[in-house]
């Protein structure tokens, strides 16, 4: 029978094991993973529950796991937290996320080799420094997004080969220095976005 008061497990990826730990509100959040992972498919529930989270407030997440090349994301996943610094992660599939989808400051800082990512329809916000330092991402696609969406302030810093960029119909806020330093951005469209109330400094700079 399952232990009702388990409040952590662990599961197989490919390279090693994955952590997890359940939350005060009873859904799962994935902790971290052994340093030899390379690929993780994220499962949708573990034991029952949820698996919302990817890291925590508190916890390194998949934060520099240098040997960590794909990651598929839940369905219910509501935060990420901690995929910064995995300098070798080529692929993050967020194709599989249904719920309201916060990416949290530096989630994704310094993926070095990361090339394209496409946006779920349900991001709600990009954080502080989220994608910052992604120096080979080339395409970001907001094409599928529909939820209202802040870009916070250095979301996307330096970002050099970023060439152009569709913003979605339903950003409001672009902060300060949002884009700043992506000195390959020859073309950003703001034809969709019908609510977008403000402007940071230097969004462009």
């Amino acid at each position: 029978a399952y232990d009702e008061t388990e409040t952590s497990g662990t599961f197989e990826a490919t390279g090693g094991t994955v952590s997890y730990t359940v939350l005060e509100d009873g859904t799962i959040a994935i902790t971290d993973c052994e340093d030899t992972v390379t690929e993780v498919t994220i499962p949708d529930t573990i034991d029952g529950k949820n698996v919302t989270s990817l890291g925590t407030s508190g916890s390194d997440g998949f934060t520099n796991k240098t040997a960590l090349t794909s990651v598929v994301l839940p369905a219910h996943l509501n935060k990420i937290f901690a995929l910064g610094g995995c300098t070798n992660l080529t692929n993050v599939d967020f194709s599989a996320c249904t719920e309201q989808l916060s990416i949290e400051p530096s989630a994704f800082r310094g993926d070095t080799n990361l090339t394209s990512v496409t946006l779920p329809a349900t991001v709600t916000g990009i954080g502080d420094y989220a994608f910052s330092d992604c120096s080979g991402l080339t395409n970001i696609d907001f094409s599928a997004c529909v939820e209202d969406m802040t870009i916070s302030e250095n979301a996307f810093y330096m970002d050099k080969a970023l060439t152009s960029v569709v913003l979605p119909a339903g950003l409001t806020t672009l902060g300060k220095q949002a884009f700043a330093y992506c000195e390959g951005l020859t073309s950003v469209d703001f034809s969709a976005c019908t609510k977008l109330t403000s402007i940071g400094a230097q969004a462009f700079i």
